[in-house]
């Protein structure tokens, strides 16, 4: 166990990251200067873990200077891994300035890297400013693919202002991405807040890339690609250089389903060539109106797709609810927050963390819906809605169901920032070997019969029920439209 308390501390932090299997606390009035350190190794185990009970935002890790990369999980180039690392409730701040133009025709820097690394997870932290990523997830090693594509997982955190536009007009290097894969890796994103990204989440299209997003907010700032041109948030490249890569295979799969896209300075989601399986865009809000890109008009939609494997369905258009709110304190600190109601997801202002969107569950039900106050006595704020009461409970979200729907399957994680263990998660599978053993009763059973053939599985499903299978090859069919949430404790409405 390592304590950085103070921000002369930072041999001490440098070495103890360095320490396999340390726990390392950082005390939440830290400010932690790293400036002019790079690709500073995490190695195996190690835990970074910002205690907020001093300062509910959490310590700040931060660098006035730009490292190609700052903290590095593995290392492709000289073929190790740092698998069960953890970082958890800190703000990790790059040197980029809010004018994304500054960035122009300089080096790339990524906040985070993930080299083929398993059981990595990233959760309950502010990662800001960096040049190219803030988290950058990549597999050379061939250690991450499909059957294993929630091992990276980033989660529950706000990642926002990462931009590096191609230039004043056009043409040279872009960057700027809230999560990027690469390199034939998956990496599981969600419940996260992007603002203020190039891309909030991207891949680049080689062979064996993907990755699954679930119930994020993309709010409407950023998308800078140049002073003419305001880009896609949710992006996968095509690999034909040729065509500046808006078409050749984009492999292999993507998932995208209940996020909410308030984003309307560019197209939403945009898939740039062909995957091997496909992506899938279903039950997700957006706010615009049009679903496609028109060949000449509109300019900007919720979807666009250079050549084939977008299937899209149970989409919502032409939604947006952020200026319907109720208030309620949600912390227990005397202050009411903001509560609003996407479609999907409900969310809460923290006033704790400055004031940013906190996730609370995965619900239809919208603000008129809902009722506000303690039901549990315990200070912090309850919501009632049609199918019951969800709890919000020091910090963990609990719900007493009324009429609990039969049959009802929550799912088996939890999650807290203040918990040294990481939550639990389901293991993918498949039918080419067989399934590994799943974490506490987390499903894996297939739901949709005996189906000819090898399958393909991806992870669960967004609502927390079994995963789901296909015949190899086969188009990926997208998920039932399931009423219910994939909240650890909460069942869904009736």
């Amino acid at each position: 166990m390592f304590s950085i308390t103070s921000g002369d501390q930072r041999d001490l932090f440098v070495q103890a990251i360095d320490t396999p299997d340390a726990v390392v606390r950082v005390a939440g009035n830290v400010d932690l200067n790293l400036t002019g350190l790079e690709s500073l190794p995490l190695a195996p185990g190690v835990q970074i873990l910002g205690d907020r009970s001093l300062r509910r935002q959490g310590p700040r890790l931060f660098t006035t200077s730009f490292p190609h990369i700052l903290f590095r999980v593995g290392n492709d180039g000289d073929g190790t891994h740092s698998d069960n690392v953890r970082i958890s409730g800190i703000r990790l701040q790059g040197a980029e300035s809010d004018d994304p133009f500054s960035a122009v025709g300089t080096d790339d820097s990524d906040g985070i890297r993930v080299d083929s690394s398993l059981n990595v997870e990233i959760d309950h932290s502010e990662i800001d400013h960096w040049r190219r990523s803030a988290v950058n997830v990549q597999d050379g090693q061939n250690r991450i693919g499909l059957p294993n594509a929630g091992t990276v997982w980033v989660h529950d955190n706000y990642i926002h202002h990462n931009q590096h536009p191609t230039g004043t007009v056009c043409c040279g290097h872009g960057a700027g991405y809230g999560v990027a894969t690469s390199h034939g890796v998956y990496a599981l994103v969600e419940r996260n807040v992007f603002d203020v990204n190039r891309h909030a989440i991207t891949g680049d299209g080689s062979a064996g890339d993907g990755y699954l997003a679930y119930r994020n907010l993309i709010l409407g700032a950023g998308g800078d690609n140049s002073r003419v041109w305001r880009t896609h948030e949710i992006d996968m490249h095509g690999r034909n250089s040729s065509c500046s890569y808006e078409c050749g295979s984009a492999d292999e799969y993507m998932d995208v389903e209940y996020n909410t896209v308030w984003y309307t300075n560019g197209t939403g989601v945009k898939l740039r060539g062909t995957p091997s399986i496909g992506m899938t865009v279903s039950h997700n809000v957006f706010q615009y109106s049009h679903l496609w890109v028109g060949s000449i008009l509109p300019l900007h939609a919720a979807l666009d797709q250079t050549e084939t494997g977008l299937h899209q369905s149970a989409n919502i258009l032409g939604s947006y609810t952020g200026g319907q709110r109720k208030y309620c304190d949600f912390e227990g600190d005397g202050v009411e927050d903001a509560f609003i109601a996407t479609g999907v997801t409900w969310w809460y202002q923290s006033s704790a963390l400055g004031g940013r969107w906190a996730y609370l569950n995965q619900s239809t039900a919208r603000v008129a819906d809902v009722t506000l106050g303690d039901v549990n006595g315990d200070g912090l704020c309850d919501v009632g809605h049609p199918g019951g009461v969800f709890e919000y409970s020091s910090g963990r979200r609990s719900t007493h169901r009324l009429n609990r729907t039969q049959g009802a399957r929550p799912d088996a994680r939890s999650s807290d920032a203040s918990s040294d263990m990481p939550p639990e998660r389901c293991s993918t599978w498949s039918d080419r070997s067989p399934a590994p053993p799943c974490h506490r009763g987390c499903p894996r059973q297939r739901t949709d019969g005996d189906v000819s053939g090898p399958c393909r599985c991806h992870l669960r499903d967004p609502v927390g029920l079994p995963v789901s299978c296909r015949p190899e090859g086969s188009r990926p069919r997208a998920l039932p439209a399931v009423r219910g949430a994939r909240h650890p404790l909460f069942s869904g409405l009736p």
